[in-house]
């Protein structure tokens, strides 16, 4: 299962460099406001994986093993990982979802929490019976990090 997982991270990470691949998909937006902070690359340093983001940081440990597990799970050439800025309260206004396609989501360690059906342009996520603390949203290959507050 380890050489797997190392094949998927090596085919996402040449696919990321290989083009922007993000600048030719839709857009993803949460309340109105694009979702610009992405991930550029994944890395292996040792044994350990870390996400490289746009704007230089980098992310690494269980969060970001559960991330690349979620995104490389179904489309590993379309995989995307994405950060939403700012802390979310009660709903979540998401735009850029495939209509009809699933969307779920999870906890840091990867349980997941519900599950629903894209059924309008402008979705709304209930997110007020989360109690404070980091989750992801999933939608087909798309992974996206937000703060519940």
């Amino acid at each position: 299962m380890d050489i797997i997982r190392r094949i998927a991270v090596a085919v996402v990470c040449l696919l990321m460099a290989v083009g922007s691949l993000e600048a030719k998909r839709p857009f993803v937006r949460v309340n109105g406001f694009e979702v610009s902070k992405h991930v550029t690359s994944i890395e292996m340093e040792g044994n350990m994986m870390s996400l490289r983001w746009n704007d230089n940081t980098v992310m690494r440990g269980r969060l970001a093993d559960v991330m690349i597990n979620l995104a490389c799970r179904d489309c590993v050439d379309e995989a995307r990982i994405l950060s939403v800025s700012g802390v979310q309260t009660s709903k979540m206004r998401v735009e850029g979802l495939a209509l009809g396609s699933t969307y779920s989501l999870y906890d840091l360690m990867g349980n997941c929490l519900a599950t629903r059906t894209v059924d309008s342009p402008i979705l709304s996520v209930d997110i007020g019976h989360l109690t404070t603390g980091i989750y992801l949203l999933k939608c087909q290959s798309l992974v996206m990090k937000f703060v519940k507050g």
